[in-house]
């Protein structure tokens, strides 16, 4: 019963904190290091639906 509650705890931890944490240092180092090289991204295109006339973007 301990190990079950211990894999539902660590399983939380990971997914709603750790993993998270560690993507937004990983973006950031990723932003800052093309900073320093002079490298652009493309830029993001937007999503457009149109839908019996009405045109939404996202």
């Amino acid at each position: 019963m301990i190990a079950v509650i211990g894999g539902f705890t660590t399983s939380t931890l990971l997914n709603l904190v750790i993993v998270p944490v560690l993507f937004t240092y990983v973006d950031s180092l990723i932003k800052s290091m093309s900073k320093f090289f002079g490298l652009t991204r493309a830029k993001e295109t937007s999503s457009e639906l149109t839908v019996s006339g009405k045109q939404f973007v996202c």
